[in-house]
């Protein structure tokens, strides 16, 4: 086997050499050897031993998984940058199309080095733990650098006798795959919090969500994407990379991704490779789902990773509190499919015109972003502002449901709230603070009300009068509870402000509308509410 013959090799030392302590012999930089003190020859022959491993890797993964790869030192030592390399990235990046890993020959070499990489990774997790403490996500982070900023050049201008751009966006391809694949493990992901260079890997990770690393080269774009939001999955498990990533700026990219999805794809799409993700029409549809996936795991709304309280709150404003909380769901069809068409429900008001907005909005952010900046998770995220979508401004949403569209809807409505007793009990809160603020006779006492609804960004119950609309649509809503399931004895008999509010009705001016209603609130009361009506000690008051 392949394995058994390098172990040799790796037990007598001398015979490979590493780049560090090969490159004194070698003074021609743009020699495609370099690194390499046996010249051509070494190289082939070290080229031919990976190529063999990466076959057996591939055919026989069950039965490679039982062996631990025995030299990832110098597996590493073949594909980390020589000095003219490091030199050129840190100090004169326009020199970088003179170095020897952007010659054709030592890039095939690193690609197929970097596949084995990959594929030793692949088929055993125990491999994943080796390469971390053989210090493989340094090497890994270097080359994510170097060949990002090589295929950037490449695309301005193609050089002669340079690899080509698409044979350097498949490495970059392969490196990120190797990262997130990693970050699976806590190991791996304590390794890339303790890279010196954190927060330049992290603008770089997203640069190659954005597109700007990568523009489409034949599908490969598609693929570097789509490994970077499963690496990003990963990374937001912990709490240190999950912010620095969110202050690189990755959320908007991300966000616009998912307002690409097209659901009449969907169901006629089998399931896709990696190999077909490239060339496939709904391609866009998977970066999608991942980027759904990966906003929930930076945010913490999904359950496998750390709350994130200021991204929350944010996804809040510019998806609304009821949207983003489908984050959590492991099924991110749903979200996608409400973000991506027209929905008007009692719990979700969704169109084309807040997507519209929204787009709009994403590209004013992204257009005045400086792209290397990475500042705080609070300060990357105060340039939302007071953002409020044009088409809600006029709504008023209780407890996370639109009072309109409940009303409108009626017993169908029903179906959209996921606890009609807690609704009833903010809606009561609210007809509390409308109280307050509007007492009718100085007689009552105010009422304990203590909070405004949750999910009540686009209506201050401070502004609401006992005769605007919305106070109307409070008390239609508090109706229709009674009417169709009879929760008012569940929310008032369980509530301590409950029948003081009730009674405070009787003080309604007889002219309102919503007086109509109140008269039949006894009628329409269970057992248990009608007792408070007959028994309490509070003076009942006529409505004339």
């Amino acid at each position: 086997m392949s394995y058994e013959l390098l172990l040799p090799i790796v037990e007598r030392g001398g015979k490979i050499r590493s780049f560090a302590e090969s490159t004194k012999d070698n003074t021609r930089t743009s020699d495609w050897t370099e690194g390499f003190s046996g010249g051509k020859g070494q190289m082939e022959t070290m080229e031919l031993l990976i190529k063999t491993q990466l076959l057996l890797c591939r055919r026989f993964t069950k039965q490679m998984s039982r062996y631990k790869y025995p030299a990832y030192g110098i597996l590493l030592s073949c594909v980390q940058l020589p000095d003219s390399c490091q030199q050129a990235l840190s100090k004169d990046k326009s020199k970088l199309a003179s170095t020897c890993l952007l010659l054709p020959e030592r890039a095939e070499f690193v690609g197929t080095a970097l596949k084995l990489l990959f594929s030793t990774c692949l088929v055993s997790p125990l491999n994943s733990e080796e390469l971390v403490s053989e210090s493989g996500i340094p090497v890994l982070c270097n080359l994510l650098f170097y060949f990002s900023d090589a295929l950037a050049m490449l695309q301005i201008k193609p050089v002669l006798g340079a690899a080509s751009a698409r044979t350097v966006s498949e490495i970059l391809g392969v490196i990120v795959h190797t990262v997130a694949g990693i970050a699976y493990f806590e190991s791996g992901r304590k390794s890339i919090e303790g890279l010196p260079d954190l927060t330049k890997f992290c603008v770089y990770w997203r640069r190659c969500i954005d597109g700007t690393v990568c523009p489409d080269l034949d599908g490969k774009d598609i693929l570097v994407k789509s490994y970077a939001l499963e690496g990003i999955a990963s990374m937001a498990k912990d709490p240190a990379l999950q912010e620095i990533l969110i202050g690189a700026g990755i959320v908007w990219p991300m966000l616009r991704m998912s307002l690409s999805y097209d659901p009449t794809l969907d169901h006629d799409t089998p399931h896709l490779d990696h190999e077909d993700l490239g060339v496939s029409v709904s391609a866009t549809n998977v970066l999608a789902k991942l980027a759904v996936r990966g906003l929930g795991m930076l945010s913490g709304i999904h359950q496998d990773a750390p709350a994130n309280e200021l991204l929350t709150a944010s996804l809040g404003k510019l998806l609304t509190p009821p949207v983003s909380q489908m984050l959590r769901n492991n099924r991110t069809g749903q979200i996608l499919g409400v973000l991506n068409s027209n929905v008007e429900r009692a719990n979700i008001i969704w169109n084309v015109s807040m997507r519209r907005q929204l787009l709009l909005t994403l590209d004013r952010i992204e257009k005045e972003r400086p792209s290397d900046a990475n500042p705080s998770v609070k300060e990357e995220l105060d340039v939302i502002g007071g953002f409020e979508f044009e088409a809600l401004r006029q709504e008023l949403c209780v407890g996370g449901i639109y009072v309109r569209l409940f009303n409108k809807d009626g017993k169908e409505a029903f179906s959209c709230v996921s606890n009609p007793t807690e609704f009833g009990q903010e809606l009561l809160e609210l007809a509390a603070t409308i109280f307050n603020n509007r007492m009718i006779e100085k007689l009552w006492k105010p009422l304990p009300s203590s909070k405004v609804p949750v999910g009540a960004p686009f209506a201050s119950a401070t502004e609401i009068t006992i005769s605007s609309n919305d106070f109307q649509a409070v008390m239609t809503a508090i109706s229709l509870l009674v009417r169709y399931d009879g929760l008012l004895d569940d929310f008032v008999c369980t509530s301590t402000i409950g029948p003081q509010i009730l009674f405070s009705f009787l003080e309604l001016p007889a002219k309102l509308e919503v007086c109509c209603r109140l008269m039949n609130f006894r009628a329409l009361a269970g057992s248990s509410t009608r007792q408070f009506f007959f028994s309490c000690s509070f003076p009942l008051r006529s409505l004339t």
